[in-house]
């Protein structure tokens, strides 16, 4: 008998399990206020990720007043909640007079309540979980972005930020950065820590200054050389073994080229204002053609099979074998 009753609720829980639960609603939207007084007067109805941010913003405009805290918020043009915690930017969508906006080191994964916020020039969303940046689209009046350390793969969002000069990817999943060949106005560019092979895009960003590719799976960098006005070039930890297309660089101050299969190094000896040069871990035999840089102040040469260790250029402290 009392296997037969055992049986019997099983059966009944089985049944349950595959009925739709009465009464079960999908849930609510995400209101969307026109103030952040509204989303204030609302807090207790909102998700609690939501009510944390609020806490914050309220906190940041110095009052617990609904009121006010939005009267002094909707005027401000620099926001800095880095740090925060927060994970919701539903609030801030509100705050259209923002020109300077920094949310690095939270819990983000979420942007689109960006999207809204068009008078934004500079944005850092460093050290946050955003994979989809497509709300990014719509702010043509950045000047510099900062999403170093995200999960982002789809640069194509960037493509129409042509007032771009400073740009900041590092440490994402990034492997085509044919988009940003849109991007004139790039002074500084960091794409190190990525998935990329191709640079050929890069040729025709001739305003860069500051360039970096470090730690990828580049071999050719023949593209590169068009880029004249750059001063500030890291390469290094790639599979580079050929530096001719470095020669037309000759504004180059500082060149990071550590970690990659350069055996000669007698292109370089055009550059003849580097006063950095990072060399380490290759398989260079001799550095005698570098005698001509005089300018350097600093040439790490360790890790590389030499011949001897004597130093091209003077003083002999110089160099760091």
């Amino acid at each position: 008998m009392l296997s037969k009753i055992v049986i019997q609720v099983g059966l009944i829980g089985l049944i349950l399990l595959n009925e739709p639960l009465i009464g079960k609603t999908a849930p609510k939207p995400m209101p969307n206020y026109d103030t952040f007084a509204s989303w204030c007067r609302d807090e207790a109805k909102l998700p609690k990720e939501t009510q944390f941010t609020i806490a914050i913003l309220l906190q940041t405009a110095n009052t617990t007043d609904c009121a006010l805290a939005d009267e002094r918020l909707s005027q401000t043009e620099k926001l800095d909640l880095t740090d925060s915690k927060i994970a919701d930017l539903s609030p801030l969508r509100s705050l259209k007079n923002l020109r300077q906006l920094y949310l690095g080191n939270n819990r983000i994964t979420n942007i689109d309540s960006l999207a809204s916020l068009t008078n934004l020039t500079h944005l850092y969303l460093s050290y946050n979980q955003i994979s989809d940046i497509r709300a990014l689209e719509k702010l043509t009046n950045l000047n510099y972005l900062f999403l170093s350390s995200n999960q982002i793969e789809d640069v194509r969002a960037l493509q129409s930020l042509n007032q771009l000069e400073a740009l900041d990817l590092v440490s994402n999943q990034v492997n085509d950065i044919n988009p940003l060949k849109t991007l004139p106005n790039l002074i500084f560019l960091d794409v190190s820590f990525n998935k990329i092979k191709d640079v050929s895009p890069l040729k025709a960003l001739t305003n860069l200054q500051q360039l970096s590719i470090a730690s990828q799976q580049i071999t050719d960098i023949r593209p590169l050389n068009s880029l004249t006005n750059l001063v500030y070039l890291d390469l290094s930890g790639n599979q580079i073994s050929d530096l001719t297309s470095l020669q037309p660089l000759t504004n180059l101050l500082s060149l990071g080229l550590g970690g990659n299969r350069i055996g000669d190094v007698t292109p370089l000896k055009s550059l003849l204002k580097l006063n950095s040069l990072h060399l380490g871990g290759n398989q260079i035999k001799t550095i005698q053609p570098l005698a001509e840089l005089q300018n350097l102040e600093s040439l790490y040469i360790q890790g590389n099979p030499l011949t001897n260790q004597r130093c091209p250029v003077q003083p002999a402290t110089i160099c760091r074998f």
